[in-house]
């Protein structure tokens, strides 16, 4: 059953913001490390920078491309620049420049907003950096911008991953992410003492929703630094900063489950799973972990401003489901037809109401993935093709089945294939590419199979030239050279025969060697059981391995029982067992023993630098 609210034509984003502001104008808006800001002050300071951006020939509709690290300023200049009537375009400073390129390109930002410190990725007549402009913010009116900014639009625009070799990049209108973030009002009220963590980065779309819901709530928002991407550290924050509300992928949920200081988190109240699909072992695992905290599975794509339904998990039900639809939206399964599917019957998942984005900067992938509602009850509404499959249980619950097309997610990160591959295919001596997520014991790896005319292809120098074009989550772990692809009886690539091929070969342009000492068989040791790899060499690269921030701290965590020091710095830097070996302190324990994990040292959160990293990670005494 649809329910539909009223969206007025002021009804922005900021405005959202703006409207309630006077309850709460001397509470805290944001913590960031050390720094706190009151809404008062973010309101007057993102009025003062959007009227600079104004002063610099802005206009509505326009696009400004913002970036920046993760930061208070972030937030105030995502606000200054939708008040400004224009749609922020995120991007991640460590993406490459080539990406960046094409995203401003794309998206047509006018400009971009930056720091000093990224000033230099961009042309110097299209940036803005904020130091060059901070002196004068003083000169300009606190009071809220009054410009003619409706409902319909454009707030941000989200690029994701797309399959012909470049990003697609989502176009969301006001209307669209003011209707999620009502819905998600009025079904997950925040209490006055609610705080939020922010952990996703701003050039994903869970962040629109992390940042803004909170801030249009009278909420405490709390942004992650990086180095809560240790789930260690990420529970100690938690639990010293009373965390009651945060959004986890399925991947992190597992690894903040296996940390020893998880359980202490009894401060949350509330977890919102998105980016990948729930299992019904891992909800049961954390459901009985916490009890008294509930968790709800969140379904939507980039394309629908954020999510567009809901589901409670419960520890009776034997499903994890996707539950109910936001205000305006409605889900349907239909046929190749365009049909509406029985009970039981697998279907495709089309999105229709007002989250629907109005596209992609591209208008050919636009026409080839929204189309118009069939079934709406107004002219001139448009459906998404979300490319999900799904079907209707009996008692008319949807029940997720998987994909239809090549698109992966793993860890959270929406990607296509088809973009790696079309890279890969760029490289001299490759003469094609298929780009698989393989799981194995709960571990994910992107594995790039290529067919290649040079057996003696250097893998290292292939993954440094993906790098000049692809985020680092884009890139696969591990390259498998094949001389031809094999065929099933339709001719087609045998995706399930490439699986099957022994990923724990030692693939390394190293020859394999063994340890030559007692540091290097016990650190072997512990690397083989994380890898679940009983064919490690020691000239093996971590992240050649499939090693993440997830692997990054089993490992450190195993490898302190067992008498090593260190930290996950050390691990980035010294990314083989020789070169970790050579450069750690170790103390043999006696047969049979470990170092004592009876106590915690629990360290304030606040001051978050590297060597506060390596204390923190030093905790087993």
């Amino acid at each position: 059953m649809i329910k539909n609210i009223s969206l007025k034509q002021e009804d922005t984003l900021h405005y959202l913001f703006e409207k309630n502001l006077n309850n709460y104008k001397n509470k805290t808006a944001i913590v960031y490390n050390n720094n706190s800001i009151s809404y008062e002050d973010l309101n007057k300071k993102s009025n003062q920078l959007a009227r600079i951006l104004r002063g610099r020939g802005l206009s509505v509709e326009d696009s400004v491309a913002l970036c920046i690290d993760r930061s208070i300023e972030m937030v105030i200049c995502m606000l200054a620049i939708i008040k400004c009537g224009c749609a922020y375009v995120p991007i991640h400073p460590k993406f490459p420049n080539e990406r960046i390129s094409y995203m401003i390109k794309a998206s047509g930002a006018k400009f971009t907003l930056t720091t000093s410190n990224y000033k230099h990725k961009f042309l110097v007549e299209e940036v803005i950096a904020l130091e060059d402009i901070e002196g004068t913010l003083h000169n300009n009116s606190e009071e809220n911008l009054e410009i003619g900014v409706h409902k319909k639009n454009k707030c941000y625009v989200m690029f994701t991953s797309g399959t012909t070799g470049n990003p697609k990049g989502v176009i969301n209108v006001h209307e669209g992410i003011v209707n999620q973030i009502k819905w998600l009002m009025e079904q997950f009220p925040f209490t006055p003492e609610a705080k939020v963590l922010n952990k996703a980065a701003f050039s994903f779309d869970c962040s629109v929703v992390e940042v803004f819901w909170p801030l249009a709530s009278g909420a405490e928002l709390h942004i992650s630094s990086e180095f809560m991407q240790d789930d260690f550290i990420l529970a100690e924050y938690i639990y010293e900063n009373n965390i009651t509300d945060l959004y986890f992928t399925p991947s992190r949920l597992t690894s903040f489950l296996e940390q020893p200081n998880a359980a202490r988190c009894k401060s949350i109240k509330r977890v919102y799973s998105a980016g990948e699909a729930l299992s019904v072992k891992l909800a049961r695992s954390f459901k009985k972990n916490f009890l008294n905290t509930q968790l709800y599975n969140l379904y939507g794509p980039t394309e629908c401003s954020v999510q567009v339904t809901s589901h409670e998990y419960k520890l009776e039900n034997n499903n994890v489901f996707l539950g109910k639809p936001s205000f305006n939206t409605a889900i349907y399964i239909l046929d190749e037809n365009l049909n509406h599917v029985a009970p039981g019957e697998k279907g495709d998942i089309y999105i229709g109401g007002v989250q629907v984005s109005r596209g992609y900067t591209d208008s050919v992938k636009t026409a080839n993935n929204f189309i118009p509602d069939l079934y709406a009850t107004s002219p001139g509404m448009r459906m998404y093709r979300t490319g999900d499959v799904a079907n209707y249980t009996i008692n008319k619950e949807i029940e997720y089945i998987g994909r239809k097309d090549n698109q992966l997610k793993v860890r959270g990160f929406r990607i296509e294939p088809g973009e790696i591959e079309s890279k890969l295919k760029e490289y001299q001596g490759i003469k094609n590419a298929l780009v698989l997520n393989h799981t194995k014991h709960g571990n994910e790896r992107l594995v790039a199979f290529i067919e290649v005319t040079d057996k003696n292809i250097n893998t290292n120098n292939i993954r440094g030239f993906l790098k000049e074009g692809l985020p680092h989550f884009m890139i696969p772990g591990l390259f498998i050279k094949v001389e031809n692809f094999p065929l099933n009886n339709n001719g087609k690539i045998d995706k399930k025969q490439l699986l099957d091929i022994d990923l724990n070969k030692n693939f390394s342009e190293e020859l394999y060697e063994e340890p030559k000492n007692k540091k290097e068989e016990e650190v072997l040791t512990i690397w083989s059981g994380v890898f679940k790899n009983t064919k490690i060499g020691v000239n093996d690269n971590f992240f050649e391995l499939g090693g993440d921030s997830f692997a990054a701290t089993k490992l450190v965590f195993q490898m302190k029982e067992k008498g090593f020091k260190l930290s996950i710095v050390d691990l980035f830097e010294y990314q083989t067992i020789r070169k970790l070996s050579e450069n750690i302190e170790y103390t043999e324990l006696p047969k049979n023993g470990s170092a004592s994990k009876k106590n915690y040292k629990l360290l304030s959160m606040n001051n978050l630098d590297k060597d506060l990293l390596s204390q923190i990670l030093n905790k087993i005494d």
